[in-house]
């Protein structure tokens, strides 16, 4: 299993932000089997929609460190197919899907904007600032 998978598996779906007003909403997805959060790409050529949601610490130069974000959307390329659609949603500098994301789902041998879709949806959490919640926070997807 790959770092970090049993954080996975512990919250399935659920928001690891304390006090997250959309729990719920998630809640409903899981239980209507809507939504489905994996550790693996192995079924990344079932959804419509894939969402790459990785962290993206900080390298000791202050930058995001992009690690998770690549060594995800690497076994993904493998598995896409026509039509899908890839959503990064990841804090991170603007670009990142243009310049990362991008061209390794195109090693995958499918083409962005003809084959596959791409598109970027920043974080909607802000855990240090109690007043903006989920519902409170337009959600924007760009691609």
């Amino acid at each position: 299993m790959p770092a970090g998978s049993g954080r996975l598996l512990r919250y399935r779906g659920r928001s690891q932000v304390p006090g997250n007003r959309a729990q719920r909403g998630s809640y409903q997805g899981r239980e209507s089997g809507r939504l489905d959060a994996r550790s693996t790409a192995q079924c990344a050529d079932e959804p419509a929609v894939i969402i790459i949601c990785v962290p993206t610490p900080w390298t000791a130069a202050r930058d995001p460190d992009l690690t998770h974000v690549v060594n995800s959307a690497r076994p993904i390329a493998e598995r896409l197919r026509p039509r899908q659609l890839v959503v990064l949603t990841s804090t991170t500098y603007p670009g990142t899907t243009r310049d990362v994301v991008l061209p390794v789902l195109a090693a995958g041998g499918l083409r962005p904007g003809v084959d596959i879709f791409v598109a970027f949806s920043p974080e909607r959490e802000d855990p240090g600032t109690p007043q903006f919640s989920a519902p409170t926070i337009p959600k924007v997807v760009g691609g």
